[in-house]
């Protein structure tokens, strides 16, 4: 029971943490290139357009899943209103911290280790473009589909396998990051 309670009070500093971090990017404007990205993913209006999306040269265009993830936020909210996008990335980088405590903790990693180690990846500066800019929610999509992939390794089943491939598609439909499950699950 204490391991949970401190799991618990691990993930309440952890939201401090990345809050307190991160929150003043919650009120800055749109940059120019999220903008372009955005005019570039609100074609994206069917199947036939998303598929399309996997033709493109992904140097420059966000891969497909991450682009459609862009678009059903875009669909939901009236005007170019940074904050929405941005909460949204805040909210896929705490919870990609949370499975990284997860998974620690289950590894059997002490709690100031595991305090440190999630600290240092939710609170490193070169977090901040991921969670700042709309072309890094590919990325952090990415980021939790790898670390979710970890957790279904370590149950047994069909159902486990099943979401394990789920999770290395999906992540590699988002960005590159997401090819190093197959490396990790080995």
């Amino acid at each position: 029971m204490t391991w949970k309670r401190d799991l618990l009070l691990s993930a309440v500093l952890l939201l401090a943490g990345v809050l307190a971090a991160f929150a003043p990017l919650l009120s800055r404007e749109l940059h120019s290139a999220d903008e372009r990205l955005l005019a570039r993913v609100e074609q994206i209006d069917d199947a036939g357009t998303f598929l399309d999306t996997l033709d493109r040269p992904h140097w420059r265009e966000p891969l497909p899943l991450a682009a459609l993830f862009l678009r059903a936020q875009q669909r939901t909210q009236t005007g170019a209103q940074p904050t929405p996008f941005i909460a949204v990335s805040l909210a896929l980088h705490f919870l990609s911290s949370l499975l990284l405590l997860s998974l620690l903790r289950r590894a059997g990693a002490d709690a100031w280790g595991t305090g440190l180690v999630v600290g240092v990846f939710a609170l490193h500066p070169v977090q901040v473009e991921n969670v700042a800019r709309l072309a890094g929610q590919g990325e952090l999509l990415a980021t939790a589909f790898v670390l979710i992939g970890l957790h279904l390794r370590e149950r047994k089943g069909p159902f486990a396998e099943f979401g394990l491939l789920v999770c290395l598609l999906a992540g590699a439909l988002c960005a590159p990051t997401g090819l190093l499950l197959p490396a990790l699950v080995v």
